[in-house]
Formats: structure tokens, C-alpha cells, sequence
């Protein structure tokens, strides 16, 4: 079972008929616990918040005896 879903290339969303929306809400019809992170490697955007959400992931492993 997934914990995150990372979607690449958001930058490029307006170019495609692809529906981020209905993929997320589809993913979370799996596991409505699911972590979801858009990002776009080329302009850098969403990328902290997915590099904060793995920092704290980590952490916590780290910290779990």
C-alpha cells in the first residue's frame, strides 16, 4: 500500500487532457490516506513541500524503536 503519490510535470498540465483531480480523487478511492504531491521538476514547484514531507517521514522512522 502507497503512502505518497508524486505527479511530475505539472508544468505541462495545460497541455494534455490529463485530469489531476480525477487521478488524486481515484488514488484516494484506494487509500483515502494518501499523501499527494504535484510538483514540476522543471520550475521547482511543489518540490518543498514533497522534500518536507520526507524529511518528517524519515524522522519519524528514525525515532520508531
Amino acid at each position: 500500500k502507497a503512502d505518497v503519490l508524486v505527479v511530475n510535470k505539472i508544468d505541462l498540465l495545460g497541455m494534455s487532457d490529463f485530469d489531476l483531480d480525477r487521478a488524486v480523487a481515484h488514488a484516494r478511492g484506494i487509500n483515502p490516506e494518501l499523501e499527494c504531491f504535484p510538483v514540476s521538476c522543471r520550475t521547482g514547484e511543489g518540490l518543498q513541500a514533497l522534500a518536507a514531507w520526507i524529511v518528517a517521514r524519515a524522522a519519524k522512522k528514525r525515532a520508531t524503536p
